[in-house]
């Protein structure tokens, strides 16, 4: 029930290339989704960096999973190939624009589909970053289980020289949907920017402008509750003119993602990089979270009576 753990077991490990980001979730067959995307980081900035998205489905146990699929189209090493065009955007042999994708959230299934929210673009230029257009938030989707994958837009309005990241998508009911994503203003995609919601009231067909929700936060995960509660955790950064402090956090919703709560802190972590939460629901109106502890020192796992901290009413 959240509290003990066996010994940790190796899912898959290719250890020519950086697995990072994973999620997992049980689709409606009782199979298990994992995403996660590959990235390869050459040792300096004379090539592009590259990531792509995979996916892998698992058995009922989560013991057996299959060999994973790329998501999106490309490869994994232009080293020698690409090169910068004149506006400072990188290319490869075939004078096409390198486009890299990510992933941070767990998938959504929507009428027989499988959805991976997803961010990316163009490969950045880390020695001139301003003139790499700023990548959009869009929709991997699959028809027939996960085998292959089709490029959705999320034409949601993002507000000028702002940077959308790590998607997290909420599925309500078929109409509404809510989306939240990270955010960084200016030329570096990691800058100082606001958590943002964009909400779709079309089952994704279209959506409203971002939204600031009034503070810094990476990598949101939503979720709703039994009682119909919605709950957001991240990471959160107290960031003024630089980071001063950062903490696993939670706002929460009781009108579906209208309005939210006071950020609630669930783990300080001082002034070390930590987070990246993962959430489940578990009996007896509770939450257990899931985090990198600070500094990637290891896993740490809170165990939330949501009707007592957060003083929900059933």
């Amino acid at each position: 029930d959240a509290l003990k753990w066996g010994d940790p077991e190796v899912i898959m490990d290719d250890n020519s290339i950086d697995d990072r980001d994973p999620s997992i979730a049980v689709l409606s067959d009782g199979s298990i989704a994992m995403n996660w995307f590959r990235y390869r980081y050459p040792a300096d900035y004379t090539e592009p960096w590259m990531h792509h998205i995979m996916f892998s489905r698992g058995n009922k146990s989560g013991t057996q999973f299959a060999e994973p699929v790329q998501v999106d189209e490309g490869v994994f090493d232009l080293s020698g190939e690409a090169e910068l065009n004149d506006d400072g955007i990188w290319i490869d042999g075939d004078g096409n624009e390198v486009k890299v994708y990510a992933s941070s959230s767990s998938v959504v299934e929507s009428d027989g589909s499988i959805i991976i929210p997803a961010y990316g673009g163009n490969s950045l230029n880390f020695n001139s970053m301003s003139k790499t257009p700023k990548g959009p938030v869009v929709f991997f989707v699959s028809s027939d289980g996960g085998a292959s994958w089709k490029m959705e837009p999320v034409e949601a309005q993002v507000p000028e020289y702002t940077w959308v990241q790590e998607p997290a998508l909420l599925k309500i009911d078929e109409k509404k949907w809510i989306l939240q994503v990270r955010t960084a203003y200016g030329a570096s995609p990691g800058a100082k920017g606001d958590l943002m919601q964009s909400v779709s009231n079309d089952g994704g067909l279209t959506w409203s402008a971002y939204k600031s929700l009034g503070f810094v936060a990476h990598a949101p995960e939503l979720i709703r509750l039994g009682n119909g509660v919605i709950v957001s955790s991240f990471r959160w950064l107290d960031w003024g003119t630089s980071v001063n402090r950062e903490a696993v956090s939670m706002v929460y919703s009781l009108d579906e993602g209208g309005t939210w709560s006071d950020v609630i802190e669930i783990f300080d972590c001082g002034f070390a990089e930590c987070g990246y939460p993962g959430m489940v629901e578990l009996d007896n109106n509770r939450l257990a979270v899931v985090y990198y502890l600070p500094g990637g020192a290891g896993i740490g796992l809170k165990v939330i009576d949501f009707e007592k901290t957060l003083k929900f009413k059933k």
